[in-house]
């Protein structure tokens, strides 16, 4: 199944959800808060599928610790076609480690929208 990672998740209102980010300045003017040696700004950027299912994927969880390595190859590779393809081809066994991993690491709001991204057949059952 193809998705598109670049879907913005939402709010329960149809608002984008955004997210703190950290970006370098080169124009940085230092103050007492942020020192010369982090000359760092944040800004908004909205939270896409991508960005949940790449933080879900290389997060670590407390069932990571005992993870071997070739499940964590697993992982990562899927990281990096989600990374570098804006639509990515899923296997249904992609979908259901996304899923767990997501419904693990995040929010309820961010599970119910990324879920609704990655399986639209699902929630149309309800």
């Amino acid at each position: 199944m193809n998705i598109n990672m670049t879907q913005t998740l939402t709010s329960l209102t149809g608002e984008p959800l955004e997210e703190l980010e950290k970006y370098d300045n080169e124009k940085f003017v230092s103050t007492e808060e942020t020192p010369d040696e982090n000359p760092q700004h944040l800004r908004k950027r909205k939270i896409t599928l991508r960005s949940v299912c790449i933080g879900a994927l290389t997060g670590t969880l407390e069932a990571d610790r005992t993870m071997k390595g070739p499940d964590k190859i697993k992982q990562f590779t899927l990281a990096v076609r989600i990374q570098e393809q804006e639509e990515v081809d899923l296997a249904s066994e992609d979908v259901t480690l996304l899923k767990k991993r997501i419904g693990n690491m995040y929010t309820t709001l961010v599970v119910g929208r990324a879920f609704e991204l990655l399986d639209p057949a699902e929630k149309d059952k309800d």
